[in-house]
């Protein structure tokens, strides 16, 4: 085989594996773990629809999570923003919370400690958030689709 023919075959099949490659989206219903150590791991569920070509709304709760002493459940948006089309990467996150408990009024709840999340472009997310709430308790969540 001639170099050029070599040179011919590799690009070809370059351009099979690029032309193969799926984008990554994230789209879907995604559920977890919100790991606070001593303050507990409450449940996490979130629903992602894209609004727009590599941005995403999540829809979702945190449960059974122990605010000034009363379970609550916390209700959220988060907007999500896509930097790549495939592949693992650090997704930017705008985020509107509402605390709900059990026995009192819900009320909104300062959540812009979630600002980024990590993705591996398929099904896992996490992210290590400091300060969580506003409550001194530093978490990790991990979410799989």
């Amino acid at each position: 085989m001639t170099t050029r023919e070599v040179l011919a075959l590799s690009l070809l099949s370059l351009l099979t594996l690029a032309g193969c490659q799926e984008e990554a989206n994230l789209e879907g219903d995604w559920e977890g773990e919100l790991d606070c150590g001593p303050a507990g791991s409450p449940d996490i569920e979130i629903e992602i629809e894209e609004t727009d070509d590599y941005e995403y709304e999540g829809l979702g709760f945190i449960q059974q999570l122990e605010l000034d002493g009363e379970l609550t459940e916390i209700a959220f948006k988060w907007d999500f923003v896509q930097v790549s089309k495939w592949g693992g990467q650090a997704l930017s996150v705008s985020a509107e919370c509402y605390a709900v408990p059990e026995s009192s009024e819900s009320y909104q709840l300062d959540c812009s400690d979630v600002d980024e999340i990590g993705w591996d472009g398929f099904d896992t997310m996490g992210a290590e958030v400091e300060d969580f709430l506003g409550t001194n308790t530093d978490c990790d969540l991990e979410l799989e689709r």
